[in-house]
């Protein structure tokens, strides 16, 4: 079982890293030489990685970001002259966390169906959430 990335793109920065390293280990080279390409690499890959932690945790949760449907909040929008209703449960960010994703409950004539709606479906979507409505 693998630990999950601690930011986007880690593990992929890291084989990048060990195959670089594998490159400037080799045989010919002086051992200084060697030496110090490592820890300009290392060096290099500490500044990257920091500031991929540093982008990380300031991107905002995605069930705090203004903008976007709201967990415990009902949208509606109409859609062919009926209006579909939105009953937003959760919010998270995609697998590779470039778009978000809201996930509810979708009623439309009558017909009541779990469902995904991302980024890109945010637009006609209005916020019909009163107090206690769910």
């Amino acid at each position: 079982m693998s630990a999950p990335e601690n930011y986007p793109g880690e593990l992929a920065m890291l084989r990048g890293l060990v195959r670089t390293l594998r490159v400037v280990v080799r045989e010919g080279a002086s051992a200084e030489k060697q030496r110090a390409e490592v820890r300009q690499l290392l060096h290099e890959h500490a500044t990257d990685e920091a500031a991929a932690y540093e982008e990380k945790s300031s991107r905002p949760a995605a069930d705090a970001t203004p903008g976007f449907f709201e967990p415990g909040h009902t949208y509606a929008r109409q859609h062919h002259a009926s209006t579909i209703r939105f009953l937003v449960q959760h919010v998270d960010w995609s697998p590779c966390e470039t778009y978000r994703i809201a996930f509810g409950w979708r009623i439309e004539d009558g017909d009541i169906t779990w469902s995904p709606t991302d980024s890109d479906d945010f637009g006609g979507w209005v916020d019909v959430t009163e107090d206690g409505d769910r």
